[in-house]
């Protein structure tokens, strides 16, 4: 559990316009480059979302509220968007899950209609591709949702159960979802604190390391780490678990000299 979920109500579920052919109705809207792809929902999973880009643009001025910027990921080994500090640390945490393969900030625009053929549009946080689904996550402060946005959270579950994909609202704020932040910022500190040893030795002893680091992963067994003599200039922590040693905080420094 990574922090306190929303769980929406029947009522909401019960506003929208779901009669037969609501799937053909319902429209998204993505982003590909310059050009707009627009299909109705029944075809959203048919959307080559790796091509895609975020429909809304991270804008940041003085008067704003929230803090938009951009989180580096090992698991994409790309930057990815966010819009404010519950975002990043959503990120964050799902970094450390280890099993997204891919993922989209802002992916797409879903234009629903209501019982009383009133439009509504929602733009969800993240399109996260993972080895056991797609799924589509928001990030709402707990004080912050109100009826409107109960209503967006039901027609988004609805459209992302018709493809196949699930739906989460990540509740941000208040003391249940600190302790999982925190594990995770101290996760980092302490690799941080590693490489930082690890850059006192010597570059031939470093090449040695990230060869057998490399090789355990291939392989998916520590036996290569396991091989480095005992007295080998390395931190305890990747000699028990060379796997923790994957999540790195990328940096815009270049290296002198690659590793391997």
């Amino acid at each position: 559990m990574l922090a306190a979920l929303y769980v929406g109500q029947d009522r909401d579920r019960q506003d929208l316009n779901l009669a037969e052919g609501w799937t053909r109705r319902w429209i998204t809207r993505w982003k590909a480059g310059s050009s707009e792809i627009v299909c109705p929902v029944r075809d959203m999973a048919e959307v080559p979302a790796a091509v895609c880009g975020p429909v809304r643009s991270f804008s940041w001025r003085i008067p704003q509220r929230h803090r938009p910027g951009l989180a580096a990921m090992v698991s994409t080994r790309r930057l990815h968007g966010f819009e404010s500090l519950n975002e990043r640390k959503l990120l964050l945490a799902l970094d450390f899950l280890g099993e997204v393969r891919d993922l989209l900030a802002q992916p797409m625009t879903l234009k629903s209609t209501t019982s009383t053929k009133r439009t509504i549009a929602h733009i969800p946080d993240f399109l996260v591709v993972t080895e056991a689904g797609v799924w589509l996550l928001d990030v709402r402060p707990v004080d912050l949702i109100g009826t409107e946005d109960r209503l967006r959270f039901a027609a988004t579950t609805e459209a992302a159960l018709s493809c196949g994909w699930r739906y989460l609202v990540v509740q941000a704020g208040g003391h249940r979802c600190r302790p999982p932040w925190t594990r995770c910022r101290l996760a980092v500190r302490r690799q941080r604190h590693v490489h930082s040893q690890l850059k006192r030795y010597p570059m031939s002893s470093m090449r040695e390391i990230a060869i057998a680091i490399t090789a355990a992963r291939i392989k998916g067994s520590t036996e290569e780490v396991a091989r480095l003599p005992p007295a080998a200039p390395t931190p305890e922590i990747i000699k028990s678990s060379p796997l923790r040693t994957k999540w790195t905080v990328p940096t815009s420094r270049t290296p002198r000299r690659p590793v391997v």
